[in-house]
């Protein structure tokens, strides 16, 4: 077993490298890829592998990128055709999308390898056993379809009339990025293949030889890498050392046999991975995954603006102050639109386009409280529903007694003993009462589960009962104390409770899920101020998630990232949930959002990343295939993969 860890620690500092490391390993036998496997499947997802027979022995390359957030996918090698014929039915069954698939020669004449992950829904297929004269006709009917090919691997089948075959994995093309195949070429062809397609833009996705026929698969996206053809296992272990050394990555190996008795050859692509060129990609995928309308992504590194995104756009008229004017173009409900009735494109903008951010609204909340704290005029133990508490005036009747024991600690943990947003949230409830009144109906109405401070049970009724604390102690309304204490000290301007009508100008329209029939702008989204009613751009999100440390004491930061340790708390502390020591992400601070019409997910992280990601799209029903999980997972390919940043700026 031959390999390494890349970047080598030397080089992921000497380059101050973002990025989460690879683990390269090569010439594996079958005992050698199941040790393998079974050292990195906790930490490492796959992201190359190939198979092929290296002196009558089968042996595999394998690529290990580090990835923190829930893996869950298969990998398997040395598949006959009956297996690939059942696998890609049953793991699609099981919510799993193909991700890599080759055919390699083998001991037992040809065998494949694939890697699947986690994807409900997906729309990809794979294909095996085809000729390679078929290779254009296949790439024409894909087209035709609608389709694109995202994976494809040539390999020498012995048991074929034509024994050059390919396989592919096709899936819908969503027409964001030009894709090409190039060849089956000969080598000479093939380099001439090379230069001209590199020299118009085009970065290389797969090399897939035999080594008298190649075949390449390209797409027209900016990046900058390297690669070599055709290079013996001992002179690819020189190539990782020295691209190391520039630090670049390696994408992939790209593993073949080649002559007789077959010998190992490889094709490996090193990649500077820029944020501008991993990130849209990323992004891209889980738009189309998820049928997302548009992403809006702010990140910041070390305190400093690092990078922003925007996917998806709005389309506005020439006059933008016309009210209740807006069009959405990636595959939304179209407005009408009074004169003039020209317009033009207006893309989504990180530092301008305004989102609903649903429940990243409670580490705002939980801030301002604890600056209330600060200043003398609360305490964490305040019983403010009893007697002469500071909200005892909305109590009459109360439907349990037990509320008079409900502290400010207890509701910004979650353990407030009652009211969760998983059995009947009465926040989406009595939507023609006021806030005050709808406070008061609920304590009046509805009893505790279990006794304050002893379970944690999420709660948005909980932090609209903190939204009406900051209005009793300061006197102002919930949104104009946080403006003006909070959020002008962080450099934040322009937040705002959003509210149930039609958006105008830079505000997103907002779409729920297609099996969702709740009605974005018909729930009182005025009511969810205090735990999910601000609307922010994504940029402004991020200054929050950056500056809060600055603002409030360190006494109030450890409040809010110490776990409560409530039963059933998962690690959520204040406000913040942080992850524990135990799962793939410790340390990290996070919360993530949702509402009719929107998904968010903010995440600030113990190595001084901080990422935020707003949409305008919600969960789905389906359990196996949350829009909040596919952010998460969003996120943690962003930190494992972009090592350089492009932007240092104050934020």
């Amino acid at each position: 077993m031959t390999g390494a860890q890349y970047p080598s620690d030397a080089q992921k500092a000497a380059h101050d490298l973002s990025g989460d490391v690879e683990q390269v390993r090569y010439d594996l036998n079958f005992t050698d890829f199941d040790a393998a496997f079974t050292q990195f499947k906790n930490d490492y997802r796959v992201v190359d592998l190939h198979g092929y027979l290296d002196g009558g022995v089968d042996r595999f390359s394998v690529v290990y990128a580090r990835e923190k957030g829930p893996l869950g996918g298969i990998v398997t090698v040395g598949l006959t055709k009956e297996d690939v014929d059942k696998g890609r039915v049953d793991h699609a069954a099981a919510g799993q999308r193909p991700v890599l698939f080759s055919g390699y020669r083998s001991s037992a004449g040809r065998s494949f390898a694939w890697v699947w992950e986690p994807m409900p829904g997906s729309k990809r297929t794979v294909h095996r056993d085809m000729p390679i004269g078929d290779l254009q006709q296949r790439i024409d009917q894909a087209r035709s379809r609608g389709r694109r090919i995202v994976d494809v691997s040539v390999y020498e089948n012995p048991f074929a009339t034509n024994p050059i075959q390919f396989t592919t994995i096709e899936d819908h093309d969503d027409g964001l990025t030009e894709w090409a195949i190039t060849g089956p070429s000969d080598s000479d062809r093939t380099q001439a293949e090379f230069e001209s397609m590199t020299a118009d833009g085009w970065r290389l996705l797969r090399t897939a030889g035999t080594g008298t026929q190649y075949v390449r698969l390209w797409e027209q996206t900016p990046s900058a890498f390297q690669a070599r053809r055709a290079i013996s296992s001992a002179d690819l272990g020189t190539a990782l050392s020295d691209r190391d050394a520039d630090g670049l990555r390696p994408d992939q190996l790209d593993s073949f046999s080649r002559g007789t008795p077959p010998v190992a050859k490889h094709c490996p692509v090193w990649r500077r991975r820029d944020a501008a060129d991993v990130v849209p990609a990323l992004v891209a995928d889980f738009a189309s995954a998820y049928g997302m309308p548009a992403v809006s992504l702010a990140v910041a590194r070390r305190g400093r603006l690092a990078y922003t995104f925007g996917f998806g756009g709005l389309v506005v008229p020439d006059t933008v102050s016309v009210p209740g004017v807006i069009v959405v173009d990636t595959g939304g409900e179209t407005f009408p639109i009074p004169e003039p009735t020209v317009v033009r494109p207006h893309p989504v903008q990180p530092d301008r386009t305004l989102f609903r951010i649903a429940s990243l609204t409670k580490p705002i909340t939980a801030a301002a409280v604890l600056r209330l704290v600060e200043d003398g005029h609360l305490r964490l133990d305040d019983r403010i529903l009893a007697p002469g508490g500071a909200l005892a005036s909305f109590v009459t009747t109360p439907a349990d007694a037990r509320i008079s024991d409900i502290t400010v600690r207890n509701l910004l943990q979650h353990g407030a003993g009652g009211w969760s947003n998983e059995n009947d949230d009465p926040m989406y409830t009595r939507l023609a009462l006021s806030t005050d009144d709808l406070v008061r109906t609920v304590l009046a109405e509805r009893a505790l589960d279990n006794a304050p401070g002893t379970a944690y049970a999420y709660s948005n009724f909980g932090y609209c009962l903190l939204g009406r604390l900051v209005e009793a102690v300061t006197g102002q309304t919930y949104e104009k104390h946080v403006q003006d204490d909070l959020l002008a000290r962080c450099g934040v301007t322009g937040m705002s409770i959003a509210n149930d009508g039609r958006p105008a100008g830079d505000v997103i329209r907002c779409y729920p899920a297609a099996d969702d029939t709740v009605d974005p702008y018909g729930h009182r989204i005025d009511r969810m101020d205090s735990h999910g009613g601000w609307q922010a751009t994504a940029l402004d999100v991020l200054r929050f998630a950056v500056h809060v440390s600055d603002v409030v004491s360190p006494t109030s930061m450890t409040t809010m990232t110490t776990p409560s340790g409530l039963p059933g708390s998962e690690g959520y502390a204040a406000g913040w949930a942080i992850g524990p020591s135990t799962s793939r992400d410790p340390g990290t601070w996070s919360h993530d959002g949702v509402l009719p019409g929107a998904t968010g997910l903010l995440q600030r992280t113990p190595d001084g990343l901080c990422l935020v990601a707003l949409t305008n799209y919600n969960e789905r029903k389906d359990e196996s295939s949350r829009t909040a999980d596919g952010l998460y997972r969003l996120m943690m390919r962003i930190r494992s993969e972009v090592d350089y940043w492009p932007l240092d700026a104050q934020l």
